[in-house]
């Protein structure tokens, strides 16, 4: 099992099921836990947590469409995307979730 698949299964997040609690991703509480339950229509592809306060969903649907969730807890919890409306230059999940820390990312409303 690769790095990124031992990472979901340790923080509770296994394979297409959606969860209703992620059981640990930067000290996470129930709040922070519950704004990551509603995953019915996206598989998470890939996981990294880049630090304490800061983690990477990669996520695709069945038709490809690709998002990446920048989930960023310094400072309260804040939650923006990376999709190709807002990274027109990344075409594809891959060019999405390799250029993670690159990506534009903003609120819901922008980047979809």
């Amino acid at each position: 099992m690769d790095d990124d698949n031992t990472n979901l299964l340790e923080h509770g997040i296994v394979g297409t099921t959606p969860v209703k609690r992620v059981e640990a991703i930067g000290g996470a509480t129930s709040v922070k836990q519950d704004t990551l339950i509603n995953r019915l229509d996206t598989n998470i592809n890939n996981f990294e947590e880049v630090s304490t306060t800061v983690n990477y969903l990669g996520m695709e649907d069945k038709d490809g469409v690709a998002v990446i969730e920048k989930i960023d807890t310094t400072s309260g919890v804040i939650i923006t995307y990376a999709t190709i409306i807002n990274n027109p230059t990344r075409t594809t999940y891959t060019d999405l979730w390799n250029n993670r820390t690159t990506n534009i990312f903003n609120i819901y409303s922008e980047a979809f």
